[in-house]
């Protein structure tokens, strides 16, 4: 089965709140390729539900507030 562009965010956002992350680890966990994962990755900073400092991933209180939406309306 495919996942969808709300699937693959919620896969980033809940890897980036359990600890900052890496790209790498991100990647792997998230089942996702680095070309792809970087568009995600460059959306979520833009729009503030992810901060990048140095090589780390760290979600925002607003990324929280996605990733539980999401969690609902996907229902995981």
């Amino acid at each position: 089965m495919r996942r969808d562009k709300l699937d693959l965010l919620r896969d980033i956002l809940a890897v980036c709140s359990e600890k900052k992350a890496k790209k790498t680890e991100i990647v792997y966990r998230s089942n996702m390729n680095f070309l792809k994962i970087a568009g995600y990755l460059d959306w979520l900073i833009v729009h503030q539900f992810l901060k990048k400092e140095g090589s780390f991933y760290e979600i925002t209180p607003e990324g929280l507030s996605l990733l539980s939406q999401l969690n609902e309306i996907i229902g995981k």
